[in-house]
């Protein structure tokens, strides 16, 4: 592993923990913030009181994402890495979503804002992502117990959408628990295919 992949693993590691971290410090500071009723978008608003640390926090989150891809998800054998990629994608997307507060009012079309729109598309690029992963996992020999194990956790964002209560916070943290998961399992899968990620197949890949 060279220099910018081990950049790319460490940003792995950060990604998801530097977005909860801030997130989690702007819902303390906000003692009134319900996660049944409310967005965690909610935090970062025009208008409220220490907003910039929850847009700091995605930002910087989204930095470290795209680190994350490019120089370490896109080394990973096929069709892992091809996949992989995509997160720039998502954690631009999201990039957006922290500069643009859901109460501006820039619309795309109807009473869909900007902020909206981004964030339903990043959330769900990332989530056809972590999804195709643990399906590639089940499909490779030696993986399926990883694979299994994060498709259930796959479940988990789901449940907390149907049963979180009239907002979305809570599917949004535990979504972002999930990340965290495949973030660290992809991590895991990148160290364990050999010393450079570089390569098409190995005996851990099945191929």
């Amino acid at each position: 592993m060279d220099v910018s992949e081990r950049l790319g693993m460490y940003a792995g590691f950060l990604y998801q923990p530097v977005f909860l971290v801030f997130t989690l410090t702007s819902i303390y500071l906000h003692p009134g913030f319900n996660l049944r009723e409310h967005a965690v978008s909610d935090l970062g608003a025009m208008g409220v009181e220490n907003a910039w640390i929850f847009n700091v926090g995605v930002l910087m989150s989204c930095l470290l994402g795209i680190i994350f891809a490019l120089l370490f998800l896109r080394h990973l054998p096929r069709p892992f890495g091809s996949v992989g990629i995509w997160l720039t994608v998502s954690s631009a997307l999201f990039f957006i979503v922290a500069v643009v507060p859901d109460n501006a009012p820039i619309y795309i079309y109807g009473d869909m804002t900007v902020h909206r729109f981004f964030a339903i598309t990043g959330f769900t690029i990332g989530s056809i992502i972590v999804l195709l992963f643990a399906i590639f996992w089940i499909l490779t020999p030696r993986w399926r117990v990883v694979g299994a194990i994060m498709l259930i956790i796959c479940f988990l964002p789901a449940l907390a959408w149907i049963y979180g209560g009239p907002g979305i916070a809570m599917f949004e943290l535990v979504f972002s628990f999930a990340v965290l998961v495949w973030s660290y399992l992809s991590i895991f899968f990148g160290v364990r295919c050999g010393g450079s990620l570089n390569v098409e197949s190995d005996g851990h890949t099945g191929k």
